[in-house]
């Protein structure tokens, strides 16, 4: 399954946070991992493929994929991200 942002949320980087902003007004705030997640997901990624990008940024831990996994569902949660179909 592929991931992608959804299409009404623009951001901007701000000091490695993600700062995202709606069509409708609302706000979010990313850091970490979450945001380093919405960074790489400029096209619709597997995990695997999002693990692969992040691998560039430096070390991967061995748990990277499941952490990936963790902050693509609480991404979801907060309606920033979607399974692309």
């Amino acid at each position: 399954m592929r991931w992608r942002r959804r299409r009404e949320w623009v951001h901007r980087t701000v000091l490695g946070d993600a700062m995202l902003a709606s069509v409708g007004g609302e706000r979010r705030t990313l850091q970490g991992l979450a945001a380093a997640v919405w960074v790489v997901l400029d096209v619709p990624l597997t995990v695997d493929e999002i693990v692969g990008e992040l691998a560039v940024f430096g070390e991967v831990p061995d748990d990277l994929d499941a952490s990936v996994r963790s902050a693509l569902e609480l991404l979801a949660e907060h309606g920033v991200v979607e399974p692309s179909r």
